[in-house]
């Protein structure tokens, strides 16, 4: 009897194990396939590649901010030492502008066709990010972002903060 009772319980945890080891693995591959994608640091594709020079581009001017306390005067002389930061991903210039608060830049790609509008490589991207006095330097305190470009290109992050927003539908007529 003690026999077939040990032979139970292995076959009770064993039954249990499983499904718990199937969670454990489903939980590990949706962070490795879904949370680990950063299109700023291993971008997929055109669009996520423009964001990535675009958070270069809030980089480096945070980085002259802190130690300057200003604007750079000439962008291109900042963006000298990296001249594909003048491009995005498909060789179009940015649009680089100081907002005339002087508190504020925005960074707007305007897609593969360069010009305003478009979907797909000619989607435009924008961020607008604000200068902090007295930040350490690094982008997130010295230069956040007001409007993140890495909106336009995780549709998915718009919907979910649209549907978040939105009003609730309106109810039937009972008539």
């Amino acid at each position: 009897m003690r026999k077939e009772t040990r032979q139970t319980l292995v076959i009770i945890l064993i039954g249990l194990s499983i499904p718990v080891l199937i969670s454990l693995l489903a939980g590990t591959l949706f962070a490795v396939i879904i949370l680990r994608h950063d299109p700023v640091t291993n971008p997929k594709g055109p669009n996520e590649a423009t964001v990535a020079i675009m958070y270069d581009i809030r980089r480096r001017v945070a980085t002259y901010y802190a130690e300057h306390q200003k604007l750079p005067e000439d962008m291109d002389l900042l963006l000298k030492a990296n001249p594909d930061a003048r491009f995005n991903s498909l060789n179009k210039p940015f649009v680089l502008s100081i907002n005339p608060d002087k508190r504020t830049m925005t960074i707007l790609s305007l897609g593969g066709d360069g010009k305003r509008g478009g979907n797909s490589f000619d989607l435009d991207i924008e961020g607008t990010f604000q200068l902090v006095p007295g930040g350490s330097g690094n982008a997130e305190s010295t230069a956040p972002w007001i409007k993140d470009p890495v909106n336009a290109v995780w549709p998915y992050e718009r919907d979910l903060v649209n549907l978040s927003t939105s009003s609730p539908s309106p109810k039937p007529s009972a008539n």
